[in-house]
């Protein structure tokens, strides 16, 4: 997977490399107890380059078989700025597919949801949230049916200006 990805930039004299670039690529296993196949998610992490073309980063989903690895679908996701290992993780929503939250930075203290939904053949983008606070989203079972609801934050944290701290509270739940 990191061989499709850019090149880096090279860290500056004091070792830094910001926004420097997708630096690495995490992996999780997907399961289900109703779908059936060996699926595996990677995902890019690091902070992506503004250069033109703008990095992106992205979602790829491979198979794997006695016979090796396929490449099954991949998404490039539009919005984050940063990815960090571990921010991917898979969700429960319903059962005839499996479903990733993503959760990413943006800008200097912003954040990005983003919910995938994989059907053993196609991986979709469903569900695309940003807000001016990191936690933009998240997924959560409010009515105890063991089924995870999407909340996606849409509050507005400039009434005034971000350092008063004074924001008008709403949220959207998706269920």
């Amino acid at each position: 997977v990191m061989a499709e990805v850019r090149p880096t930039t090279t860290p500056d004299s004091t070792g830094m490399t910001p926004f420097g670039g997708i630096d690495n690529v995490s992996v999780i296993h997907l399961s289900s107890s109703t779908l059936t196949g060996d699926y595996w998610l990677a995902y890019s992490t690091g902070s992506r380059m503004f250069d033109n073309p703008p990095q992106q980063h992205f979602a790829v989903i491979y198979e794997h078989k006695d016979s090796g690895w396929r490449k099954i679908s991949r998404v490039d996701l539009m919005n984050p700025d940063y990815l960090a290992k571990g921010s991917v993780i898979q969700v429960n929503i319903e059962p005839t597919h499996y479903w990733i939250a993503v959760e990413s930075g943006v800008g200097a203290h912003g954040g990005c949801f983003d919910l995938l939904s994989f059907d053993g053949n196609s991986l979709r983008d469903e569900v695309s949230n940003c807000a001016s606070d990191p936690a933009a989203g998240s997924v959560q079972d409010l009515d105890g049916d063991g089924k995870g609801e999407v909340i996606l934050n849409t509050n507005d944290d400039y009434v005034f200006c971000y350092e008063f701290g004074i924001s008008v509270v709403s949220y959207k739940v998706m269920g």
